[in-house]
């Protein structure tokens, strides 16, 4: 079990809401202190999406280029983080129509080259290549719930579904995906 303590999905004390009143008005600082402190949470999901840290890096400049770009319409008190998540699925849309399908490896050679262990990386392969398969909303719902642990109640505003829904929609891509596993079909 990771000991990874809970994201804290936005600033506190009203903080948040300076900062997005002093990015409407045009200072960057703020802007870069709102993306500073969703930094992590953001590569994280960038990072499960693309499988790429170059790509990666690539959708983190173009969501903080995006949010600079519509500064002007973000919600003084409302959390910033679904309005990021839909920056990032945009972005990564936009990016995935630009681009030959993922690269279906993680990144780094430690994966492949068995540095980590003994692994079968066929079946690595066939799982990257299942969830490539998989809409980019079931892959960022699969992300917050297993790269980020988030409890389904946190997971529902960011998704803009009930918790119920979540729920039930993680649980149909996880059998979607071990469908694809026991049959090799990734689509």
């Amino acid at each position: 079990m990771d000991a990874r303590p809970a994201t804290s999905l936005s600033l506190e004390g009203g903080h948040e809401a300076a900062l997005v009143l002093a990015t409407q008005r045009g200072e960057p600082g703020a802007c870069a202190e709102l993306l500073q402190h969703h930094h992590r949470f953001l590569h994280r999901l960038c990072l499960a999406l693309t499988q790429d840290l170059d790509r990666a890096h690539v959708l983190e400049r173009s969501i903080a280029r995006e949010l600079w770009r519509g500064r002007h319409e973000l919600q003084v008190g409302q959390p910033l983080l679904p309005h990021l998540l839909q920056l990032l699925r945009a972005v990564a849309m936009a990016e995935a129509r630009g681009h030959q399908p993922p690269v279906l490896r993680p990144n780094g050679l430690a994966w492949e080259s068995g540095v980590l262990g003994a692994h079968d990386v066929g079946f690595e392969r066939r799982l990257l290549a299942a969830l490539a398969a998989q809409p980019l909303d079931d892959q960022l719902l699969l992300a917050l719930r297993l790269c980020e642990r988030l409890p389904y109640p946190d997971i529902a505003p960011l998704a803009g579904m009930s918790a119920a829904n979540a729920m039930g929609r993680v649980a149909y891509v996880r059998e979607q995906l071990a469908t694809a596993m026991r049959t090799g079909n990734a689509a």
